[in-house]
């Protein structure tokens, strides 16, 4: 007896329609170029040893300090580290296993398992020269590619690509290859958390002020005109400029960097799901869950919102490279995320002056390029995902 043909989702079709794009491909590569180094940075560049063969055993001093990182950028480092340790436990389970039910409930516990080293994890202070250590100690000792960390002054300033530095050093001595890889690392997180800060405010009021309509909508859409009517970019400015003033610490400063930019930029969303919202409620499917006496929340999150989603995916994604623009340009204008955290606009303000932009051209371009490389890429993505949901729209 033949069975009938599988049956799609909606999802599933329109994945099939964005990997067969070009343009979403190329997005996706792009992405990949620099989201990659930024999750394997402790692997490709570091002051530690990856392998030490000494009288004691094979022993892994990297290791601990992926759960407990020596760096001001703590939280953030700890996340990318528990995508690079997470990811090959689940390559790990998938291999093995192959029946999906059990494969998702051990990828859910792997990843609830490794939280708990994280978790209890305290930021060290090591200043230990490895590299020293064990040329004196006699240990043969495995280095990454890169054997410096992203806070190591470990030549002159400015020194021009070599083979011991690929790309040089900074204006503070630092190997700028290093700190690239850990600044794209701060640079992509600051963009998704303003976007999930956008979209859960988005989500929230959109999702309200359509639903329910009246004076609830009334209320909830001047907000909006309001925040559209607020200059973000001077906003901003006062603020980094007061937080100057103030001698707010590196890391304060990031947590409030991202949540004014989140809190600034929800009302295009909440515009689009409050639009959504509108020419979905009076269908057929809204007025039977309605004639079911399901609960007016569950009608909102639970069959609303699922309907927004591919709207949403497509919006947020072109938002994050926005996001990142914006972090970089006030990054460079000294506004934004500061020393010791690096991230690629506060790299390329290092560039100081015409000389500097002139004679050490290795200083600001390859931060330029990753800047370029991010926008375009989620660029791509965004139009990619525009087209796979909707093929009408496809030009």
């Amino acid at each position: 007896m033949s069975q009938a043909p599988a049956q799609h989702s909606f999802f599933a079709a329109a994945r099939r329609r964005f990997f067969a794009d070009f343009q979403g491909r190329i997005g996706v590569v792009g992405i990949l170029i620099l989201l990659v180094p930024a999750v394997a940075a402790p692997l490709l560049a570091n002051g530690r040893p990856l392998l030490v063969f000494g009288k004691e055993g094979l022993r892994l001093p990297f290791l601990p300090f992926l759960f407990a990182p020596d760096s001001t950028e703590f939280l953030v480092e700890q996340f990318f580290n528990y995508v690079l340790l997470l990811l090959p436990l689940w390559l790990l389970i998938a291999l093995i296993v192959r029946r999906q039910f059990p494969r998702r409930i051990l990828c859910g516990a792997a990843a609830l398992l490794l939280l708990l080293p994280f978790a209890a994890a305290r930021p060290k202070l090591d200043k230990t020269d490895y590299r020293l250590a064990a040329a004196e100690s006699g240990e043969r000792a495995v280095f990454a590619p890169i054997p410096y960390g992203p806070f190591e002054i470990i030549a002159k300033p400015y020194q021009k690509p070599s083979r011991e530095h690929w790309l040089g050093t900074d204006t503070n001595g630092m190997d700028m290859l290093t700190r690239l890889m850990y600044g794209g690392r701060v640079s992509l997180i600051i963009g998704f958390i303003v976007v999930v800060i956008e979209a859960s405010l988005g989500i929230l009021m959109g999702g309200i002020s359509g639903y329910f309509g009246g004076w609830i909508d009334n209320i909830i859409m001047r907000i909006v005109d309001v925040f559209y009517c607020i200059p973000s970019m001077p906003v901003i400015i006062i603020i980094g400029a007061a937080m100057d003033a103030m001698r707010v610490d590196s890391w304060k400063r990031m947590m409030y960097l991202m949540l004014i930019l989140g809190f600034l930029g929800w009302p295009s969303i909440a515009r689009l799901v409050r639009g959504q919202i509108l020419s979905l409620r009076e269908q057929e499917f809204m007025l039977a869950t309605e004639a079911c006496g399901i609960k007016v929340w569950h009608r909102i999150f639970r069959h609303l919102i699922p309907n927004v989603i591919p709207q949403l995916i497509v919006t947020c994604t072109m938002g994050l490279g926005s996001t990142i623009l914006t972090e970089a340009t006030l990054s460079f204008l000294g506004l934004g995320v500061k020393y010791p955290f690096a991230s690629w606009g506060n790299i390329i303000n290092d560039v100081n002056n015409a000389y500097v932009m002139t004679n050490y051209l290795f200083i600001w371009i390859p931060a330029g390029v990753c800047l370029l490389l991010t926008v375009l890429g989620f660029n791509f993505v965004g139009d990619g995902l525009r087209d796979a949901f909707d093929p009408k729209m496809k030009r």
